[in-house]
């Protein structure tokens, strides 16, 4: 990678952590090792000549997000990132949302313990928002002991995360979408401007025409278990404003702040400005609760 002017050039790090599974759950789809082991894997950016004790970690449920620009662009300005895969990397047909965040665990968990990181931040972009602020509400007071399926569950014991940015993120996967399967890019809001306004364009959704995707053969969650629907679905992109602004206001955090960059789209497309400027609000904000070193 070329970096811009005053941007670091990036050094790319191949991340594999195995642990013991501890899950009654037997899984026989898209179980990533053999059986009692969970084998994790995912990518860490570093500055080039900028040692940090702060990470940034992304993490999506089923996506692995090293080829997108935000991990990469917050790399070259500076700060470590990692972007963590779960053991349902891109395949979300089987994926139980409560064992998705038992990896992020232990991700945080191998970057204290192993890396000697002092600030975790979790920047949970698009479907890892909601991961993110379910991993740090049980990290902070955990709960939850079983899955929406009936199956026991222990997240008891997962380490905190020092602060979580929910960057262009829906509030979960069973909110915005329910009941098929098929179509699963039918939410009226993509082409109804009026049903909740923002600068997004009607008519297009993160995977382009909305007709078009709903057509295609290959997208999101076309096929799904029965467990994994039952703990996890809806859609990405038009992420409504008031996806957002709900999960800023139920926040317990002492310290949060609520940032918009107008006109960006959900991968910043073509938009290196809009780019430049969610690297650079993110950063500072870091910097001034101080987060970043």
């Amino acid at each position: 990678m070329s970096p811009a002017a005053g941007a670091f050039e990036i050094e790319s790090e191949w991340v594999h952590i195995a642990y013991q599974a501890t899950a009654a759950l037997r899984e026989v789809y898209g179980y990533a090792g053999r059986q009692g082991t969970v084998n994790l894997e995912g990518i860490r950016f570093r500055p080039r000549g900028r040692p940090s004790g702060t990470l940034l970690i992304y993490m999506h449920p089923a996506s692995t997000l090293q080829l997108l620009p935000v991990p990469r662009a917050m790399a070259a300005a500076g700060v470590d990132v990692l972007c963590a895969g779960s053991r349902y990397a891109r395949n979300d047909t089987p994926l139980i949302m409560e064992m998705a965040a038992v990896d992020l665990g232990a991700y945080v968990r191998y970057a204290r313990e192993v890396w000697g990181y002092r600030t975790i931040v979790l920047a949970g972009w698009s479907g890892g928002g909601s991961l993110s602020v379910f991993y740090q509400s049980q990290a902070e007071s955990p709960a939850v002991t079983r899955t929406p399926a009936g199956d026991p569950v222990d997240l008891s014991g997962l380490p905190p995360a020092d602060a979580v940015i929910y960057h262009a993120a829906h509030l979960s996967r069973a909110v915005v979408l329910s009941l098929l399967t098929h179509r699963t890019l039918a939410d009226p809001r993509f082409l109804d401007a009026t049903l909740e306004p923002s600068d997004r364009v009607a008519g297009w959704c993160f995977l382009g025409k909305p007709a078009e995707a709903n057509l295609s053969p290959a997208g999101i969650a076309r096929y799904s278990t029965l467990r994994a629907w039952l703990s996890q679905w809806s859609v990405d992109d038009a992420v409504p404003p008031s996806h957002v602004s709900r999960v800023f206001e139920a926040s317990p955090a002492a310290v949060k702040d609520y940032l918009i960059i107008k006109g960006a789209n959900h991968y910043y497309a073509d938009q290196p400005h809009h780019l430049a400027d969610v690297v650079r609000q993110s950063l500072d904000w870091l910097r001034i609760n101080s987060l970043a070193g």
